[in-house]
Order: structure tokens, then sequence, then C-alpha cells
């Protein structure tokens, strides 16, 4: 073989030398992503949901303390049910993002929300006296008393997660 051929052929094999040595490291992060995403625990996590009260009248106020977990922003949700379940026929009375970059319901915090029921059957939600959210739900009250429930979902981009209280409506 001539030296210039030998050259040639050197370049190649660092070329493939590279080649494989990049190939293993794309493969070994890919194969490792999983087990890493588990270790750092990036999904959402609702820690934790209560309520102060399991029955509420006119007048009255329910606070509703909630944590969950996230390395990203999230959307927190709440809705009335008439089981613990989440269909389409319950109501929901709050939609709020939620995260870093917010100036409420941050992450790894503890949140409270009080919600004041009316007598016009309205339900006004409130976090740290700030209002957000007003709902009429005289559509979700077919009649009182009304056995139900509160449900929180809050989902980051890839899942969602859920809980329920008991509420009952006099």
């Amino acid at each position: 073989m001539k030296p210039t051929n030998l050259r040639n052929l050197g370049k190649i094999i660092s070329v493939v030398r590279v080649c494989v040595l990049a190939m293993s490291v794309v493969l070994f992060t890919a194969c490792g992503a999983d087990k890493l995403q588990e270790e750092l625990d990036l999904e959402i996590d609702l820690v934790h949901f209560s309520s102060d009260k399991t029955d509420i009248y006119p007048g009255e106020e329910v606070h509703f303390v909630w944590e969950a977990e996230s390395l990203y922003d999230f959307d927190v949700r709440f809705f009335l049910s008439k089981d613990t379940r989440k269909s389409d026929d319950d109501y929901r009375f709050i939609k709020e993002q939620c995260g870093y970059d917010e100036d409420h319901c941050e992450q790894y915090d503890r949140v409270i929300f009080t919600c004041l029921f009316l007598m016009d059957n309205s339900l006004d939600c409130d976090e740290d006296n700030k209002l957000i959210s007003v709902n009429d739900i005289t559509p979700y009250l077919e009649e009182l008393p009304m056995p139900g429930y509160v449900i929180i979902e809050v989902c980051d981009e890839t899942r969602c997660e859920r809980a329920y209280t008991e509420l009952n409506f006099y």
C-alpha cells in the first residue's frame, strides 16, 4: 500500500472511532434517561389535598389546602363532582397557572384556596385575599342538600394527578 492510502485509512479509522464513541454516548444517555428522570422525579406530584369541612351552608367558607411538586410550571383545576371520579359533567370552579414564575400557588409550598358559598349559589374563591374565581354553581346544584366532592387536578405537560375530598352543600 502507498503511504497516502495508509494515511487515508488512518483518517477513516479515526473517523469511525469518533462515530462509534459518539453513538455510544448517545445510546448510553438515551438508555439512562428514564432512570435519570425517575431519580430526579421530573413529573408532577400532588403531595397533599384536604379541606377543613365536609358540609357547607350559605354564608360559610371552606378552606382547601394543597401542595404540588414539579420542576416545571403546572395547571391546577378544582371541580365539583357528584362522585370521586373526574368526568365531563363535573363543574370546574377554579383554574390557575402555578409555578416558579407565578406570584401565587408556587410549587413546593402549601397553598390555601378559601371559597365562600353565598345564598345566591355563588362560590367565590380567593388565595391570599386575592379573588381568583367567581362562580354561579346553580347548574351543578340540582337540589339542596346536595352531596358531592371536590376534585383537584394538577397537570404538567406530560401528566395529571388527582385527589378528592367530600363537600356537601346545604
